[in-house]
């Protein structure tokens, strides 16, 4: 039987959110990475799919709408939904 589990990347700056995201999200059958700025968002989305985006915009070294400007402006990227 293959995997059906969604998808979901945090990407969120400030630890004690970020945590209880994941705790939440997790404990309701979800796949879970935490990043902590934009870079390391796309450093993710690079290496993986995800089904939703969970997105904080005022971030350190790349910011939610800079983030959100790289992720249109590239090629090949599906459509992924964003939450903000």
């Amino acid at each position: 039987m293959a995997d059906s589990k969604k998808n979901i990347l945090i990407v969120e700056d400030e630890l004690p959110l970020t945590r209880a995201l994941e705790i939440k999200l997790t404990r309701a059958d979800f796949v879970v990475q935490v990043t902590h700025n934009g870079q390391e968002a796309m450093d993710a989305l690079s290496n993986g799919k995800f089904d939703l985006i969970v997105l904080d915009l005022i971030m350190p070294i790349m910011d939610g709408f800079k983030f959100m400007e790289n992720v249109a402006g590239k090629s090949g990227t599906p459509d992924i939904l964003v939450l903000s």
